[in-house]
Parts: C-alpha cells; structure tokens; sequence
C-alpha cells in the first residue's frame, strides 16, 4: 500500500503543475510583433507606407509609430511640411480627435489660425489629408456641430 504524506502530495501537485505549464508553453500560432522599420523623409524619422486597404478599413487608420497621427498623414507632413512638422503634427491630431469623436481640447486653434494665416497650410489641405475616404468624409460632415467651434482659413475648406 503506497503511503501519502502532505509532503509527496506537494511535490505530486507541483510536478503536475510543472508539466502542464510546460506542455503549453509553446502553440507556435502566437505571432511575434515585427519591429517597425523605420525610414527618413526630407531628415524626419517616418513609419514605412501603410497597406492602403488595411489604412482606409477604419476611421482610425494605421498608426504603427503610435504617435497620434496616422501613418499616411506622417509621411504627407514630412513631405509637404517638413518645417512645420510640430505644428502640422497638432493640427493634424486635432483633426483626427475630431474625426474619432474624442473630446476636442481648442488649444490649438490659435495655431491653427497662425497657420492658415501664414499660408504655411489650408483648411483644404488639412481636410483633404485627413478626410481622405468616403467614410471619414461622411464622419466629418456629421461631425459639423462639433466643427462650428473650430477656426478656418477664411472659408477655405
């Protein structure tokens, strides 16, 4: 007759627990996340181009580097406005928080104005950068009473 003691039971316990957990440690199906290669536009460190598929399936898009602005747009800033990268870059997110229905902080309207003033960029060119499917085109439209708050560039949307 084979005699438990709480000791052999624990040992028991743990060696079964070691073998489980072992045994399913490694599915193979988990995919590891790719290091985001990174590229230089015009000096400006930019994530590489989105699959145009996977960046217009949502309002969202692809933000890889997650910094707030969608890949696509990353790389148009650092074509189109590399010394106003910063700047672009605020607007460009205050825009997006708009099209993602996120609560609006208007501190960057004063920029936005500077901006539009200077010619530096347009209202039309901001909507067309981020508003650049039919979807995100009908989500800003229905957004319009939370736009009325916004500052334009004299009517240049």
């Amino acid at each position: 007759m084979i005699t438990v003691t709480p000791l052999s039971f624990q040992l028991f316990i743990a060696t079964l627990c070691v073998c489980l957990l072992s045994a399913c440690g490694g599915g193979g199906d988990e995919q590891v996340p790719t290091p985001v290669q990174m590229e230089k536009i015009n000096g400006i460190e930019v994530p590489p181009e989105p699959d145009a598929v996977k960046n217009n399936a949502t309002l969202a898009g692809v933000d890889v580097n997650k910094n707030g602005v969608r890949d696509d747009i990353d790389r148009k800033i650092a074509t189109s406005y590399p010394n106003e990268k910063e700047n672009i870059e605020n607007i460009i997110k205050l825009e997006e928080m708009v099209l993602l229905g996120e609560d609006r902080n208007n501190s960057n309207i004063n920029l936005h104005n500077h901006l539009c003033n200077s010619g530096v960029i347009t209202d039309a060119d901001i909507y067309g950068i981020v508003y650049n499917t039919d979807a995100r085109r009908s989500q800003q439209a229905s957004q319009e009473p939370i736009k009325a708050i916004s500052v334009d560039c004299g009517g240049n949307k």
